[in-house]
Order: structure tokens, then C-alpha cells, then sequence
């Protein structure tokens, strides 16, 4: 409802438009409004996601520089790795079995040959 007051002076053309007073509801905001409150980082815990290195069979590399972690005996802190020389994965397989079940855990994919550690 708009009303349109034309002064005697001013020609036709040259019309105001005056704007009714808003209304008791004009604080409710629209849909886009509410959107644009949305943005930003969405709420609740932040997710984490592990990634865990390549083990065993998930192992894709041939040959490997395999060490195995040196504790010493007195006091359980760790010391160097020891390093058993270059082999191939299922010789790696076969060493850590034998040293009483352990896994082969891919460390270093970058090197040549990749490094690859004996664990628990």
C-alpha cells in the first residue's frame, strides 16, 4: 500500500513514494538469511581422520631396507634402530615371524629402497 503524494509545485512526473510503517513481523528473517548465518565451521566434535601406514600384505613394494627397533635392556628406552640390510617383502615376513609374530610396518615409501620397520 503505497501512497503517492504529488506536490502542486512539482509536475507529475516528478511523484514521491512514501512507504507504509513495517509491520510487527518484519524482524523474521528469510530463508537466505538464516543460510548465510549458517556458514562457517558446521558444529559438534572435529573429525579425525587416521591414516594408518601400509602393514604386511598391504605392503606393495618387492624389495625393503628393513630395522628393527633396539631396546636396551636396562631401562626399556629405545636406542637406534637396528638395521638388517635390504630384502624382499617375504623375506621381511619370514624374519618378523620368527622373531615371535611381529608385523612389518612401512615407514619411509620415499627412499630406494622403501624402509620398512619390524614392530609389535
Amino acid at each position: 500500500m503505497r501512497l503517492i503524494i504529488a506536490l502542486a509545485s512539482v509536475s507529475a512526473a516528478m511523484a514521491f513514494t512514501i512507504q507504509p510503517p513495517r509491520s510487527t513481523f518484519s524482524n523474521v528473517q528469510t530463508s537466505t538469511a538464516l543460510s548465510a548465518m549458517r556458514r562457517g565451521r558446521p558444529r559438534g566434535p572435529v573429525r579425525v581422520i587416521e591414516v594408518k601406514p601400509p602393514m604386511n600384505a598391504e605392503i606393495k613394494y618387492d624389495t625393503l631396507r628393513v630395522t628393527v627397533p633396539n631396546l636396551s635392556p636396562t631401562n626399556d628406552k629405545q636406542l637406534k634402530d637396528t638395521p638388517l640390510g635390504v630384502m624382499s617383502l617375504t623375506d621381511a615376513l619370514q624374519k618378523a615371524k620368527e622373531l615371535g609374530g611381529l608385523d612389518v610396518i612401512l615407514i619411509n615409501e620415499n627412499s630406494d629402497p622403501p624402509v620398512a620397520k619390524i614392530v609389535d
